[in-house]
């Protein structure tokens, strides 16, 4: 079976600038650096609060996505579960989705 073959995957939220943070902003961005790829866990504390110009290809996370992240020469995967409402993942990561017919999603990050 092939992860396509059970799953969607997309990559992370792209901007064609630096993205600027703000206060009022009402979405989140979780970033390389609020990932731990030696413990396979997440930092939500520390997400970078803005407001996006939201192309329809970009996708808001939901619970149970599973976030690889593809940067430097550690690839690794994280199965999200808690995180704040509205949080996308940034550019150097993909996200996975898996469908309906595939129940565990956590299995695939090992």
């Amino acid at each position: 079976m092939k992860l396509k073959d059970i799953s969607d995957i997309h990559s992370g939220f792209i901007s064609r600038g630096k993205i600027e943070g703000s206060a009022e902003g009402n979405h989140f961005l979780l970033q390389a650096k609020n990932v731990d790829g030696v413990h396979l866990t997440y930092d939500t504390e520390k997400l970078l609060r803005f407001q996006p110009k939201m192309p329809q290809k970009d996708r808001i996370l939901r619970r149970d996505d599973l976030l690889f992240m593809a940067r430097g020469a550690h690839h690794f995967a994280v199965h999200l579960v808690e995180f704040p409402e509205f949080t996308l993942a940034a550019v150097c990561s993909f996200m996975v989705r898996t469908t309906k017919v595939y129940k565990y999603p956590g299995y695939l990050c090992w």
